[in-house]
């Protein structure tokens, strides 16, 4: 594989993960909103935002995939260039599962509230 290339492809994961932030989890009531419902969303949602990433899936996939292109015999541009799809692929894979984790924080917390959240 060309430098060129891999540079292009580089380039391409990044942007693509810079395009993937979501929308802020928006619970499903079934009935009528009380008033309190903004109020409880924003803070439910400050509460959920208290877990964050701490790095390990950039870390654990940098590894991985270093170690695959150095076990298939890639050169030291191909084990770099692996090594930094690895630590994004991780970092993103991280990213999804604490939002997961976010969005049931805020379900639990608007039920707690009493809300009648159903998703």
């Amino acid at each position: 594989m060309s430098m060129p290339f891999k540079a292009a492809v580089l380039a391409c994961a990044g942007l693509s993960l810079t395009g993937c932030a979501p929308k802020p989890y928006e619970p499903i009531v079934d009935g009528p909103k009380s008033l309190a419902f903004n109020s409880d969303l924003s803070q439910c949602r400050a509460i959920s935002e208290q877990k964050q990433t701490d790095g390990s899936g950039a870390a654990i996939g940098a590894v991985y995939y270093g170690a695959l292109a150095g076990l298939f015999g890639g050169s030291t541009g191909d084990v770099v260039a692996s090594i930094a799809v690895g630590a994004a692929a991780g970092a993103a894979v991280e990213s999804s599962e604490v939002r997961s984790q976010q969005d049931a924080i805020v379900f639990r917390c608007m039920r707690g509230r009493g809300h009648n959240v159903i998703g």
